[in-house]
């Protein structure tokens, strides 16, 4: 059957197609050895290594032998903040305000004073409303923002702790905040 196969092939094929043909097939029969040679190595480093790691082992009961305990480090799920100007900085990061604190300070109207360096191209009116409306409520404090040079200035207004009751509930009363111009 291969007699008849290679006859009719070396008949329709030119000769050096055919010349072509015999040399793959002798490439690939020549791999063959090769890939012989490399299963075995395998499987002699994989024995070597049985044997190794049998020696290795203490010679105990199955029952007895226990693998030495891993060391296990915890990691805190959460840093705590350290001052109140790297919270504002946490809280703008999140709403995609870029801005680094750079100083804290309290003026001396009992306010305290933010100093950040903002992005290029951050519209301060973007980050007042952000500041007036929603670091208001997420820190529990009246904050206020304004353009200072090259700065932009967060201003704190801090509660005061006496409470009234609005609708028969107690609230807490927050000092009064000058009119802001922006």
């Amino acid at each position: 059957m291969v007699g008849l196969f290679g006859w009719r092939l070396g008949s329709t094929l030119s000769p050096d197609a055919l010349r072509m043909v015999i040399g793959m097939l002798f490439g690939m029969l020549a791999g063959v050895p090769f890939c012989l040679m490399l299963m075995a190595s395998r499987q002699q480093a994989d024995q070597l290594y049985q044997q190794q790691s049998q020696q290795q082992r203490p010679q105990m009961p199955a029952a007895q032998y226990q693998p030495p305990t891993p060391n296990v480090i915890f990691i805190a799920p959460h840093v705590r903040l350290q001052n109140r100007g790297e919270q504002i900085e946490n809280e703008l990061r999140r709403a995609r305000f870029y801005m680094q604190c750079i100083n804290v300070s309290t003026d001396g109207q009992g306010r305290a004073v933010y100093d950040f360096t903002a992005q290029i191209g951050t519209k301060v009116s973007i980050v007042s409303r952000f500041v007036e409306n929603d670091l208001s409520q997420l820190l529990d404090s009246d904050f206020r923002a304004t353009r200072a040079g090259s700065m932009i200035q967060i201003f704190e207004y801090r509660p005061q702790n006496a409470t009234v009751e609005i609708d028969g509930r107690p609230q807490i009363e927050r000092e009064q905040l000058p009119a802001w111009e922006g």
